[in-house]
């Protein structure tokens, strides 16, 4: 379990939405429930990056995930248009 004291400063800084989640604050925004929700309805339409940055609370991803975002995707396509050979759905 993670903890940080957060000042008003922090809270106001690159956060539109004025997000009390404390997954934002201690680097954890890919596991919000919301979020998770959100990025997978967007990158069905537009690139991960282009996805986050439409997103109206702002949140904080690492380069690590993004790439992982990304290869996800990427296997979800493959996997689907092998389905497609394979006669599935």
């Amino acid at each position: 379990m993670k903890a940080k004291i957060v000042s008003i400063k922090e809270i106001e800084k690159d956060n539109p939405t004025l997000c009390l989640s404390a997954l934002r604050f201690t680097g954890g925004c890919h596991k919000c429930r919301i979020f998770k929700q959100q990025i997978k309805y967007l990158t069905y339409k537009m690139s991960v990056e282009k996805a986050i940055k439409n997103m109206k609370c702002k949140p904080i991803i690492t380069e690590e995930y993004i790439k992982a975002f990304k290869k996800e995707k990427k296997l979800l396509k493959e996997l689907l248009e092998i389905n497609k050979i394979l006669g599935g759905d």
